[in-house]
């Protein structure tokens, strides 16, 4: 049995380092846009991790053929649509297929499960640190012209740095802090419902995080984590009190209190906010309707199989992606591959929210609770965000991966018994049936 343990545990810390180089891969890989050594050794140490993870504990090779039935919508999008079909595709095809590989990784138990989204707030919380560093000492900002070579975009010439912290792009910035921002809140909401003690400092930390997710300016970013987050006490709503929903209420009264202080103290608040008064800044909104537009007339050209995985950037002359995950996709991938992907999401959201629900029931709140809700944040986030954003096609992709591993993981029979429930003596009906969801 100690052996079993043994080998348990060192299968755990091998997956865990090879979820860790893949954090930081998809957290700082515009800092190593320009270094493809330090970027293949990431991506060839995170997967000789991961196979270690794999070959030290051979039980995990029975869940994989389970995965595979899970995973099926991901795998046909990937052999129909991305392998050999151009050059982008096969870069796509390598980080797909390596985002996957980590899914088998990590969805082993809730061990594993349970130290990711900590680690996302971790490795994460630089991006955070970088963009109040800068808003305070915004005379220190052309450092970043060094690193990069230019001025990063939304910058406005290094005049508005903060916005974009350590990242090439004010956009890139904004997904790294929300995705922090939607786990920092589901920690702090967890600890409201278990740890109530560690509330004031944990919700000090989420209001900071909000707070640089404002100095971004990024509209979208910020308006999509607010629907996420509402969406997503909805969902729990049914485990939620009505003096528990009372408190929450006071607690967002004393944080609006603490934002109408920051925003009459810094003016650069209000140069935010006034964004959203102006939707057609610079021009973006009309640039846009054109791209959509010559996305939908690729999707006319082939509307089965559309024109090829990457042709919108390549052809349309922007040289960028489309902005809308759903219309590039009817372009790039027909209707084939946008059934395949909606249906493939579908599922998914159906699981995230059952597989929630149920954690909630049989669990109560705990560490798998924190898990699951940050999971179901990031992928509200994701849904909506696609519709302004290249989710698919940019890193917010590799943070969805988490996403679809914890719902995997709830997926499975008796998930929640492995859960540290148990530790905590709750009491769990092991005689009830498997879970079983929409994708089975």
């Amino acid at each position: 049995m100690n052996n079993v343990n043994q080998r348990r545990n060192k299968s755990d810390s091998y997956a865990f380092i090879a979820v860790i180089l893949f954090l930081l891969y998809s957290f700082y890989y515009s800092l190593l846009e320009r270094n493809y050594v330090i970027q293949i050794v990431l991506i060839g140490f995170s997967i000789l991790f991961g196979f270690f993870s794999i070959l030290t504990e051979k039980i995990y090779l029975n869940i994989q053929k389970r995965l595979l039935k899970f995973m099926a919508g991901w795998l046909l999008i990937i052999l129909f649509f991305l392998i050999f079909r151009n050059w982008w595709s096969v870069i796509s095809t390598i980080k797909w297929c390596w985002s996957i590989f980590i899914v088998f990784c990590i969805c082993q138990n809730s061990r594993r499960l349970r130290g990711i989204y900590k680690a996302v707030i971790i490795i994460g919380f630089p991006h955070v640190i970088a963009t109040l560093f800068f808003f305070v000492f915004q005379n220190l900002y052309p450092v970043m012209y060094n690193v990069f070579g230019r001025w990063p975009g939304g910058t406005r010439d290094g005049r508005l740095g903060f916005r974009a912290g350590i990242s090439n792009h004010y956009s890139l910035n904004g997904i790294y802090i929300a995705i922090v921002f939607l786990c920092c809140f589901a920690y702090t909401f967890n600890s409201y419902k278990k740890r109530k003690k560690d509330l004031p400092i944990l919700g000090m930390i989420t209001l900071i995080v909000f707070f640089s997710l404002i100095l971004t300016m990024k509209r979208a970013h910020i308006l999509f984590s607010i629907i996420a987050i509402l969406l997503g006490i909805i969902v729990f709503a049914q485990k939620i009190s009505v003096r528990q929903l009372i408190s929450l209420l006071s607690i967002v009264l004393i944080l609006c209190g603490i934002f109408l202080w920051a925003y009459r103290t810094f003016p650069e608040i209000d140069l935010a906010l006034r964004r959203f008064e102006n939707l057609d800044e610079d021009g973006n909104l009309q640039y846009r309707i054109k791209m959509w537009e010559y996305a939908l007339h690729m999707f006319s050209v082939n509307p089965f199989i559309g024109m090829g995985w990457g042709s919108f950037r390549q052809t349309s002359g922007y040289g960028m992606n489309a902005h809308n995950v759903y219309i590039q996709l009817l372009a790039e991938t027909g209707i084939l591959g946008f059934s395949i992907y909606m249906v493939t999401l579908l599922i998914l959201v159906i699981n995230a929210i059952h597989g929630s629900r149920l954690n909630i029931k049989r669990c109560c709140y705990g560490e798998l609770f924190f898990s699951s809700f940050a999971s179901l944040l990031i992928l509200l986030f994701y849904i909506f965000y696609s519709f302004s954003g290249n989710c698919l096609f940019d890193g917010t992709f590799r943070f969805f991966i988490f996403t679809i591993a914890t719902t995997y993981y709830l997926f499975l029979p008796n998930a929640c018994e492995n859960s540290s429930a148990v530790s905590e003596n709750k009491t769990i009906n092991n005689d009830e049936n498997p879970v079983r969801f929409a994708a089975i």
